[in-house]
This record gives structure tokens, sequence and C-alpha cells, in this order.
């Protein structure tokens, strides 16, 4: 975690699981492209690792019992908005693409003449 906010999500789904939840959220769609599943995301400040890439920008997550009590993330609701902070990994082979002429998707950048 950086303590950075690259922008700001919505909880699409909180639904209890056996003895945790899954919660799926709306993400803006540049973090989303540099997300990968087992990797990190930050929601309100609580670095947690993805388990599922969805559609439309979504993420699932995991959550245990002690994350969900001892967090901000137990009092959320569908709709609610959180800050999110993508990996800071992907952000990097994001710009390391971007230096070499490569766009984010790693095509290379249209001709800008």
């Amino acid at each position: 975690v950086q303590g950075h906010v690259d922008g700001v999500g919505h909880l699409r789904k909180n639904v209890k699981s056996g003895e945790y939840w899954l919660l799926d959220f709306e993400v803006p769609g540049e973090i989303h492209r540099l997300t990968v599943e087992h990797g990190s995301i930050t929601l309100n400040g609580v670095s947690l690792t993805v388990s599922e890439l969805l559609s439309q920008n979504g993420v699932r997550i995991g959550v245990i019992p002690f994350t969900h009590d001892h967090t901000n993330l137990g009092a959320l609701r569908e709709g609610d908005p959180v800050n999110v902070e993508g990996d800071v990994i992907g952000k990097y082979v994001a710009r390391i693409l971007s230096t070499r002429g490569l766009g984010s998707a790693g095509q290379p950048d249209e001709d800008k003449s």
C-alpha cells in the first residue's frame, strides 16, 4: 500500500459464504486493466488480494472474518463508494511500456504524425 487514492469504486455485492464474505466491487477502468487475479488492490486503505476479475470493471475480494470485523469493509453496503489504489507493480509495468513506445496494453502507440 502506497497510500494513494487512484480512483473511486463502488460495492456491487456483499455475500456471506461460509465463514467469509465475497465482496464484488466496480473499480475505474484504468485500475481494472492493470489488475490481475491474485494480485493486490487497496480498498479504503485496506490491502487485499483479488480473488477474481469480473466483467464491467469488476473485482471480487474474499474477506476473512478478522478483516471483516476489524476494518471498515464490514460496514459497507451495496452502492457505497470506496477509495481504490491500484497495484504498484501494474503501474510500473504500464509506465515502462509507455516509455518504450508501447501503449498501456502492450500494443505499439499509433503514429501521431
